[in-house]
């Protein structure tokens, strides 16, 4: 949506494992990168929600999207939480306020 761009270590507050139809997957490494690090037996299904991740749309959406059941969504997302690949969280917008910590480091 070029208004934002992360690259972050997000603290959920979230209970990850119980994801909800308005949260989200923020994954927490480029889209190609996962893509290209996925097993050759990897399931279609992981990578179309790699594809399609984006912190502004909630799995209700996603699911909606993909045509694919919101347990799977939670399925796949909660494997990609477990392997520190993205966290579930909820959905990012321009109207929420974020806490950075003073200790983040940015990059120019």
């Amino acid at each position: 949506h070029g208004w934002l761009c992360l690259d972050v270590c997000v603290r959920a507050t979230v209970d990850s494992d119980a994801p909800t139809p308005n949260q989200t997957l923020l994954l927490l490494r480029p889209k190609e990168q996962l893509l290209s690090s996925l097993p050759i037996d990897h399931s279609p299904d992981l990578a179309m929600l790699i594809s399609v991740a984006d912190p502004l749309k909630p799995f209700r959406q996603l699911s909606f999207e993909l045509k694919a059941p919101l347990n799977r969504l939670y399925s796949l997302s909660l494997h990609l939480a477990a392997w520190g690949k993205g966290r579930i969280v909820q959905c990012v917008s321009k109207s929420s306020i974020y806490l950075v910590s003073p200790l983040a480091e940015f990059h120019a």
